[in-house]
């Protein structure tokens, strides 16, 4: 038996902080849903915190950026596989060490396979599933341990999988489809690019040459191009490192505090692409939130870890305002209700979630909503790039070609009359 320490709230909205002994974290959320308490937060006393320090689990996730798998080693495909294959294997009954085993026979990436075998080991020598993982964070980021460790103990571990397997399921589709119809696209720039190179840095400056010898007076528009390319062509190794630097001090700008906040809150602020990468950010957050709720995690700690899949500094710092009001006596659609960041539909539905007791099923609601907006609008821009790649890069060649035509018509109607 292990005691924990609980805030919790009554029917009435009342704040209730008292301690429980039970077997397990699961059993202590049970207990409390049975007296009718919704859990707000609920750990470990000091004293099991210690015990668990000792044994090397760790007490508390570290935050991150959400990112499924956390190493860029390991793709997302076979992240999605091995989820997918450890839920199947699992449910029909097969014991976690054997269905790690033939998962690990199965993997081909080398990185993946020493991974698995070690965490393998690590489970034979009594370690748990979630502590096993936890070793290896490279691989496995703290949403994905915290998901493992609340599926252990609450016995739903194959729920939680195939919920997982299912959302990353989706995501790669998706990826898989902006792939297919950008295919295209990027050749046709790849082509247009090869022969804007080739017409500025070896066409274009012969025709220079032969019209300087004959004396010609070329037409403004002609003088105007061959200006630009000529000045491009002498200047082009300070133009490289003109745009390097800029691009270094961009990343530096964009990996501190204060410019990853800008940035992130510059992008949810942008023209239709803003409110695109808004839902995608909530989609994401609605579906960590609604696996996490279902495997046991409290409200204020599934908030937490789940604020992270938004993977944007302006949301999340959203969400732990909502978590500091859930934990001063909100209740969660009332505290999103207070952030202009969050759609009244989303508080309307969450609100409707609490009252009716259903609020994994409605979150998923409202991540497939939001999921369909996004694949939507995804699709209509993916769509748009190609006519948009071939009019700019059209438009150049276009521009490159009667710069040198007009010419040598002026020149042809001149020698004629």
């Amino acid at each position: 038996m292990f005691e924990y320490n609980f805030v919790a709230k009554d029917k009435n909205g009342n704040m209730v902080k008292d301690s429980i002994l039970c077997r397990s974290r699961f059993e202590a959320i049970s207990l409390l849903k049975e007296r009718d308490l919704t859990v707000v937060s609920i750990s470990y006393s000091s004293s099991v915190k210690e015990e668990y320090r000792e044994k090397g689990r760790p007490a508390e996730t570290k935050k991150q950026f959400f990112s499924f798998p956390a190493a860029s080693k390991i793709s997302l495909r076979e992240f999605s596989i091995f989820c997918r294959q450890l839920s199947v294997s699992i449910s029909s009954g097969i014991n976690l060490i054997d269905a790690l085993q033939s998962i690990t026979h199965d993997t081909e990436n080398p990185y993946f396979k020493k991974v698995l075998l070690e965490v393998n080991n690590d489970i034979r020598n009594g370690k748990a599933f979630s502590e096993a993982l936890s070793r290896h964070k490279r691989a496995f980021n703290p949403i994905f341990i915290a998901l493992m460790r609340a599926g252990e103990e609450s016995g739903s571990m194959s729920m939680v999988l195939d919920y997982l397997s299912q959302y990353l399921e989706k995501n790669l589709q998706l990826q898989r489809k902006i792939q297919s119809i950008t295919a295209y696209p990027i050749f046709v720039a790849a082509f247009f690019s090869i022969v804007v190179v080739i017409l500025t840095l070896f066409i274009m400056p012969r025709f220079q040459d032969l019209f300087a010898g004959f004396g010609a007076q070329l037409p403004l528009f002609s003088r105007v191009v061959f200006a630009i390319n000529a000045f491009m062509i002498h200047n082009i190794l300070w133009i490289t490192l003109g745009i390097a630097c800029l691009a270094v001090i961009f990343i530096i700008y964009s990996g501190s505090v204060i410019g990853r906040d800008k940035i992130d809150r510059f992008k949810l602020n942008m023209v239709f692409l803003g409110e695109v990468i808004r839902k995608a950010s909530l989609a994401r957050f609605c579906r960590m939130l609604a696996i996490m709720i279902r495997g046991g995690v409290p409200i204020v700690l599934a908030i937490e870890i789940s604020s992270r899949a938004c993977s944007n500094r302006a949301l999340e710092k959203a969400m732990a305002d909502v978590k500091d009001r859930i934990i001063n006596g909100s209740d969660i659609s009332g505290s999103l209700a207070k952030d202009e960041n969050f759609p009244r539909l989303l508080v309307q539905m969450v609100g409707v979630g609490e009252t009716s007791g259903r609020l994994p099923q409605v979150l998923d609601t409202i991540a497939s909503m939001y999921e369909d907006e996004v694949e939507g609008s995804i699709m209509v821009i993916t769509s748009l790039f190609e006519p948009f790649v071939i009019i700019v890069f059209g438009g150049i060649i276009l521009a490159l070609v009667l710069s040198v035509y007009v010419p040598i018509f002026k020149i042809a109607m001149t020698m004629r009359g």
